[in-house]
């Protein structure tokens, strides 16, 4: 990667319509790099949404199953069965968006 002040020498050198040329290059590859960091972002936004939804499902059933625990005294057995219950529906949900996404991506 080049300095500041090398690339002002150079830009000075140039003549016109290579300076040009090497401006619209110069857009171009930034262009393209916001591109590649706005994908990376949305998928890293997919990543992090389905992540959380998973733990907020299985949080969700951990909670309810010791809410009924307490209620009818049968620790933990409720608690283990609302576990896999929120495990099941977060799995659940993460396989219904990533259908949707796929979807979305093939047009």
């Amino acid at each position: 990667m080049l300095t500041l002040v090398e690339k002002i020498s150079m830009t000075s050198k140039l003549p016109n319509d290579l300076r040009n040329l090497q401006d619209k290059l110069e857009k171009i590859e930034i262009d393209a790099s916001d591109k590649n960091n706005s994908e990376i972002q949305k998928n890293m936004g997919y990543g992090l949404r389905v992540g959380i939804e998973l733990v907020v499902a299985v949080g969700m059933g951990v909670l309810i199953g010791i809410f009924f625990d307490k209620i009818f005294n049968t620790s933990p057995i409720l608690m283990i069965f609302f576990l896999f219950l929120g495990f099941a529906a977060g799995i659940n949900n993460i396989m219904k968006q990533l259908n949707s996404l796929n979807k979305d991506r093939k047009g």
